[in-house]
């Protein structure tokens, strides 16, 4: 794991430890994200990274003008959980990317019964912009081909879960690492909006399930 990861990693348990010391309820106010720098003696860039995360495990809720608020019926054990794997080792890094792909899958044969015009025109849409992308972009890309298929579900639960676990996996990883072939990953792209257009659902989840073995976000 990355120096940068760790640092991420760390900030993340010593939010989660403040809002538990704190005993914050629901609805409370957090520190302002210099404040928080100060007190946790980190970046404000690395505050920010960490609040957007638990954000995203909806522990915290950020207001545009307001500030940053304890959401008491957020994910606090999913944290944990998470933390735990992510420090670990590679047997359970692998574990915390099965989980990633099992939730994404029930995800995706749910979104598969609720195909539209409106969902091929956006992985086209993205498709078409990952062909000449960088391979940065095209790493997001990637991502965002993914997500929408997830978000097809309508089920917000396994979104949010999933969209933790993809958020907390991409942070101890080095995406300058990464061997995975683009030109193979587009292909598989081309070949799941042919048959979601064909509404060949059977084929398009075997293909999907194929992709994500040597999906590497």
């Amino acid at each position: 794991m990355s120096n940068q990861s760790k640092r991420f990693i760390d900030v993340i348990k010593q939010l989660n430890h403040f809002i538990m010391e704190e005993r914050l309820t629901n609805g409370d106010k957090l520190p302002s994200e210099r404040e928080l720098s100060e007190r946790l003696g980190v970046a404000r860039s690395s505050v920010r990274e960490a609040l957007r995360a638990l954000e995203l495990l909806d522990l915290i809720e950020t207001r545009r003008g307001e500030g940053t608020f304890f959401n008491a019926t957020g994910s606090h054990r999913l944290v944990d959980i998470i933390l735990m794997y992510m420090l670990k080792d590679d047997t359970a890094k692998k574990d915390l990317k099965e989980t990633r792909r099992i939730i994404e899958l029930d995800a995706i044969r749910l979104g598969l019964k609720n195909i539209s015009s409106n969902l091929i025109k956006k992985l086209e849409e993205i498709y078409s912009t990952q062909i000449n992308a960088s391979f940065d972009k095209q790493f997001e890309l990637d991502y965002e081909f993914h997500k929408t298929l997830v978000e097809a579900s309508n089920n917000k639960l396994l979104i949010n879960i999933w969209v933790s676990l993809v958020d907390f996996h991409k942070a101890t990883i080095d995406t300058q690492k990464l061997v995975a072939d683009p030109k193979k990953k587009l292909e598989d792209h081309r070949k799941i909006l042919y048959l979601l257009k064909e509404q060949n659902k059977k084929e398009a989840l075997l293909l999907i399930e194929q992709h994500l073995e040597s999906n590497h976000f």
